[in-house]
């Protein structure tokens, strides 16, 4: 059996260990295989509304930040992550956005 990578192993034992690891494939496949069928339907809104892309990046921040506000202070106490690196990916994904948009 191969050995997997250290996050994903840790993983798979906090979740019931390699059985739920399975499932893990046909989703990422399926990603994979979905994920380009978007790239269309972009171009197209965006030859008709250029500034869409800003406003649907703030839509779903403001969707993603209102479902976990109830979750906030749980969240805040059981940090998984130092706030560094949330930061960082937070400011990867606005510069990501802003950069695509223009």
């Amino acid at each position: 059996e191969q050995k997997l990578p250290c996050l994903l192993e840790r993983a798979l034992r906090q979740k019931g260990g390699c059985e739920a690891g399975k499932s893990f494939w046909p989703i990422a496949i399926a990603c994979l295989i979905t994920g380009p069928m978007c790239v269309v339907p972009y171009d197209k809104v965006l030859q008709h509304d250029p500034g869409s892309p800003l406003f649907f990046s703030f839509a779903v921040h403001l969707t993603l930040i209102g479902m976990y506000v109830p979750r906030l202070p749980g969240l805040l106490r059981e940090r998984r992550i130092p706030w560094f690196y949330h930061l960082a990916m937070a400011g990867c994904w606005c510069l990501f956005t802003v950069l695509k948009a223009d």
